[in-house]
């Protein structure tokens, strides 16, 4: 199964800061940082580094990292390398960030064995 690691807004905030240390262009303490239900809202001001610029408009959404097709599509995949299963037998979905598996196994070393590879 696939597991989404949730993180506090306090721990949220934490890596935002961190990543803003590596770039040199921004003095962190310029920078505020609210964390709010996982949404990140960052306030301040940094130093102009090309001529002309009067504002900027941040459009920048955050996509994930896979899709769900893709977990599908490797989750399936998996399942033909591995010896232990009958892919055929066992259908792959995702649904609202899960992955479900339904089908049949012969017993229930293949079950688990199912469940860890997914």
């Amino acid at each position: 199964m696939t597991q989404t690691i949730k993180k506090t807004d306090a721990e949220l905030k934490t890596d935002v800061l961190s990543e803003l240390e590596y770039e040199p262009s921004i003095k962190v303490p310029d920078i505020g940082v609210l964390v709010k239900d996982g949404t990140v809202t960052l306030n301040g001001n940094v130093v102009r580094l090309l001529s002309g610029v009067k504002g900027v408009s941040n459009l920048i959404s955050i996509k994930p990292k896979l899709t769900a097709a893709a977990v599908e599509s490797d989750i399936k995949a998996a399942f033909k390398r591995n010896s232990l299963l009958d892919a055929n037998k066992i259908h792959v979905e995702t649904i609202g960030g899960k992955v479900i598996l339904r089908g049949n196994v012969r017993n229930f070393a293949e079950l688990d064995e199912a469940e860890r590879v997914a």
